[in-house]
């Protein structure tokens, strides 16, 4: 589970349905009050009686519209909602798949760091490969490529700049020499 989702709470769900149900009610009652005008002015004669009646079925006829348009925007925030809830747990259930496919593995080098691995029953026609640590954690499958400088033989990751030494001196990550340097 995403360590960043929300919870589900009762209270939130309840206040969304009662918002539902006070649209409703809303539209309900003024269009009732619609037709009791309505049918109050059937028995009218005089013409000034009949435009005010007339004036109050109009403003009860737009309160109404404003409750089923407001109760349209709620269902449809709903449905929207919904669609985003579909696709993350498509997205979760694409992750779970995806990294049952690597292993943690130290890579053999003089130095041993440690990468996930492409399991070899699941290689199929993918080269073997190792992929980052730290971006596997961020849910993401991010390809080391070899790199080489000062003589020194690298493994690096071009999503967040991971390095693994495997040839050479001890292993470095940008991040580790920005906190050195702050520490300087």
């Amino acid at each position: 589970m995403n360590k960043d989702a929300k919870p589900h709470h009762p209270l939130r769900q309840n206040k969304a349905a009662n918002r539902g149900r006070l649209h409703r009610s809303g539209l309900l009652s003024s269009l009732n009050a619609a037709k009791d005008i309505a049918q109050a002015m059937i028995g009218l004669r005089d013409s000034k009686a009949i435009e005010s009646k007339l004036l109050e079925f109009q403003a009860e006829l737009l309160k109404a519209n404003g409750s089923a348009l407001a109760a349209q925007q709620q269902q449809f925030a709903l449905l929207e909602t919904v669609r985003e809830l579909k696709e993350e747990v498509a997205r979760l259930k694409d992750w779970e798949t995806e990294k049952e496919r690597y292993d943690l593995q130290e890579i053999p080098s003089f130095h041993k760091p440690f990468a996930y691995a492409l399991k070899p029953e699941m290689q199929g026609s993918e080269p073997p490969h190792y992929v980052c640590a730290n971006c596997f954690y961020d849910g993401k499958v991010k390809i080391l490529q070899p790199h080489a400088k000062g003589g020194a033989k690298f493994l690096i990751c071009h999503e967040c700049r991971a390095e693994l030494l495997l040839d050479g001196r001890m292993i470095i990550s940008n991040e580790l020499l920005a906190a050195a340097k702050r520490k300087r």
